[in-house]
C-alpha cells in the first residue's frame, strides 16, 4: 500500500470538508477499493446523508433547553451512530476515532448554523421613541387593559365562520363608540367582532391568549414574548398568545399598531387583520385596519381597508382569498375587497404618532377636531359650518396639555377657537 494510505483518517477529512485534492481524492478511492470493509467504512463517513442524519438530530432538539444539555445531547447520538461501525483491522479503529470526531465537528457546525439560524435578535429602540414612552407615561396617556379570552369567546375564535375560512375577532366590553362600534344600551359601546384569516394552528395557538385593549384617548406599549415592541394607538385591541410557538409568531390586530419586530429567520412574524395578514420576519410597520379607502365604483359604497406602512424591511401582504405582495420600504400596502395595491408615499405623516406627533396634510378642521376631541376625550362643537372645510397642514405635539394645541390650531386656520368645560367651540 502507498505510504499515503496511511493517512487515511485525514484523506477522509478533507473528503467531507471539501477541501481534498484531486491526487488525494485518487488515494483515497484506491483505498476504498481494497475491501468491502474499506468501502463500507468510506461510504458511511462520506455520504452527505450522514451530516443529514446529525442535522436532523440537532434540529429534533428542544431548543428550549438549557444550551450544555443541548449540546451533549447531540455529541451522544453522534457517538452512538458511529459506534455501529466495527473496525476490522488497525486503521480501521483510527478510522474510528476520527470519524467520531469529524462527526462531532459536523454536528457542531450544525448546531452552530441552527443556533445563527433561530438567533433571535431584540429590535433597536431609538431615543425619540425612548423619549415618546416617557412622555406618555408623563401624561397620563399609557393605559390598557390586559385580560385573557373568555371561554365563549375562545370558542367565538375557535368555530367562528368569515370569509376563506376564517373566524372572528372576538368583541369586546366598554370600547368608546367610533364607526366600527355599536351602542350598547348603557353610554359605552361594544365593538363587533371583526372577520379575520386564522389557520386551525394559529388558533390553538392564541387559545391562551390574552387581548390587551386601548380605549380612545389612551395608548399602550407592550413587549412580546420574542422581545417584539409594539406601540398601540388609541382604540386598538391586539390579540398575542403569552409564548409564542415554535414554527411562526401570530397576532390578531383590530385598530392601529406599530410594530418593532425581533428578527428571527426561523419563525415568521404575522399580524392577522379583516382584510388579511402582514407576515414579516424583522422589521418595522404600522398597521391599521380602519384606514380609509377611495369609494367602490361599483356600488359607490365605502370598503373595509387595512392600511401597512413598511418604514424599514420587507413585508408580504395577502388580502383574504388573494395572493401575497411583497413590499419595499417607503411604501403604503391597501388590502381592501380581497385585493392588495401598494404605492411609495411619505412615511412620515403615518407614523408620526409612534415619537408623539400629529401630522397632518391638507386635513379638513372638521377631521383634525375629530382626532383631537377623541384623544384629549371631549366636545366639539361648530358654530361656523365654513370652518368645518378649512384646510390644515402642520404638527402637533401629541402629549402635550390641549390650550397650546388649540392657540396651533388657532392660528394656522385663522378662525376663533375656545375651549370651556369639556368643549372646545369654533366660531
Amino acid at each position: 500500500m502507498d505510504k499515503k494510505c496511511n493517512n487515511i483518517p485525514e484523506l477522509l477529512c478533507k473528503k467531507m470538508t471539501g477541501t481534498i485534492t484531486q491526487e488525494e481524492m485518487e488515494v483515497l478511492q484506491q483505498w476504498a477499493d481494497q475491501n468491502e470493509a474499506n468501502k463500507q467504512a468510506y461510504e458511511q463517513f462520506t455520504d452527505v446523508r450522514f451530516l443529514e442524519k446529525q442535522l436532523n438530530t440537532a434540529l429534533e432538539v428542544d431548543t428550549h433547553q438549557p444550551r450544555m444539555e443541548m449540546e451533549e445531547r447531540i455529541k451522544a447520538s453522534a457517538l452512538q451512530n458511529t459506534n455501529n461501525i466495527r473496525p476490522a483491522h488497525t486503521i480501521g479503529r483510527t478510522l474510528f476515532k476520527y470519524a467520531a470526531a469529524i462527526a462531532l465537528l459536523l454536528v457542531g457546525g450544525a448546531m452552530a448554523w441552527y443556533a445563527h439560524y433561530t438567533k433571535v435578535t431584540a429590535p433597536e429602540i431609538s431615543p425619540d421613541v425612548k423619549l415618546a414612552m416617557q412622555q406618555s407615561r408623563e401624561s397620563g396617556k399609557t393605559d390598557a387593559v390586559i385580560e385573557k379570552l373568555s371561554a365563549s369567546e375562545m370558542a367565538q375564535l375557535k368555530e367562528g365562520m368569515a370569509v376563506d375560512n376564517g373566524t372572528m375577532l372576538p368583541s369586546e366590553p366598554a370600547v368608546t363608540s367610533d364607526a366600527n362600534t355599536e351602542e350598547n344600551g348603557h353610554g359605552a359601546a361594544k365593538t363587533k367582532g371583526q372577520p379575520v384569516s386564522i389557520t386551525p394552528m394559529t388558533i390553538e395557538q392564541l387559545l391562551s391568549a390574552r387581548r390587551v385593549t386601548t380605549r380612545h384617548d389612551k395608548e399602550f406599549w407592550l413587549t412580546l414574548d420574542d422581545g417584539t415592541l409594539v406601540h398601540i394607538n388609541y382604540n386598538t385591541r391586539l390579540i398575542y398568545p403569552e409564548q409564542f410557538g415554535r414554527s411562526d409568531r401570530n397576532v390578531v390586530l383590530d385598530g392601529e399598531a406599530y410594530f418593532m419586530v425581533a428578527k428571527d429567520k426561523s419563525r415568521p412574524f404575522v399580524v392577522h387583520t379583516p382584510q388579511g395578514s402582514v407576515k414579516v420576519y424583522g422589521t418595522e410597520f404600522v398597521v391599521n385596519t380602519r384606514a380609509e379607502a377611495s369609494p367602490n365604483t361599483a356600488t359607490g359604497t365605502q370598503s373595509e381597508t387595512t392600511s401597512v406602512i413598511l418604514v424599514k424591511g420587507s413585508v408580504g401582504v395577502t388580502p383574504l382569498g388573494g395572493k401575497e405582495m411583497m413590499m419595499k420600504p417607503g411604501e403604503q400596502g391597501m388590502m381592501t375587497n380581497g385585493h392588495c395595491y401598494a404605492e411609495a408615499v411619505d412615511v412620515v405623516p403615518f407614523v408620526a404618532w409612534n415619537i408623539g406627533n400629529f401630522v397632518f396634510e391638507d386635513c379638513s378642521l372638521e377631521k383634525l377636531m375629530g382626532v383631537v376631541s377623541k384623544w384629549y376625550n371631549c366636545e366639539v362643537r361648530f358654530e361656523n359650518d365654513r370652518a368645518k372645510s378649512k384646510k390644515f397642514t402642520g404638527e402637533l405635539d401629541r402629549y402635550s396639555n390641549i390650550g397650546p394645541i388649540l392657540e396651533s390650531i388657532e392660528q394656522v386656520t385663522g378662525f376663533d377657537i375656545g375651549f370651556r368645560g369639556n368643549t372646545i367651540t369654533v366660531r
